[in-house]
């Protein structure tokens, strides 16, 4: 019985030590949405490229990441380390990359520790420290469908000081004042001839 489980982890060594390797992903290829590879580095060294095919998958492994691909590689070196940040450490030029892609309450959980205001198109606005001009800027971040969208900075750099709580609770008033907007309309289609105030 104890060779058999002796066997058995030894058969599994390889498959522990492959899922404890830093597999970073660095590029796709697409064609018409549809993808049909990925490029990965490991532990910071070794190059993966998997092909996507109807009848199998390839993967290829190379001990050395080709030169081509280095500047995806440090380009994703960059953007994983920056995310790993806290967010009181990213300064103005650091932004559009280090909020890129968030939803929206993985945007509000960032910003929790920044005063946050909230423009009147519902965009939450921040400050962050420009390094180069020594003095704060605004960004705004757009929401669209549970995601940031867009992120600018505004021309003003005058930031409210409100919470990031009496932020969101802005946005659910707007959202529920939209919807009360959106039930008169039905009613007024349903009831014409009623008072229904305007």
């Amino acid at each position: 019985m104890k060779k058999i489980l002796l066997i058995i982890f030894l058969c599994m060594a390889p498959v522990i030590t492959y899922a404890q390797e830093d597999t970073l992903h660095i590029s796709t290829d697409k064609r018409d949405g549809i993808v049909y590879s990925r490029y990965y580095v490991i532990n910071d060294s070794q190059f993966m490229i998997v092909h996507y095919k109807a009848e199998k998958n390839d993967t290829i492994y190379e001990e050395s990441i080709p030169e081509y691909y280095q500047e995806f590689y440090k380009r994703e070196v960059y953007l994983r380390d920056l995310k790993r940040k806290d967010v009181s450490k990213v300064v103005a030029d650091e932004v559009f990359d280090y909020f890129k892609g968030l939803t929206e309450e993985e945007l509000l959980t960032k910003l929790s520790n920044k005063k946050v205001a909230v423009d009147l198109d519902g965009s939450y606005q921040a400050m962050f420290f420009n390094d180069k001009s020594k003095k704060n800027e605004v960004f705004s971040f757009k929401i669209w469908d549970g995601k940031v969208s867009r992120i600018s900075r505004p021309s003003t750099n005058t930031l409210p000081t409100n919470d990031v709580w009496t932020a969101f609770q802005i946005i659910q008033l707007k959202e529920y004042l939209g919807d009360m907007e959106a039930l008169i309309q039905q009613l007024r289609k349903k009831y014409p001839s009623s008072k229904i105030k305007k």
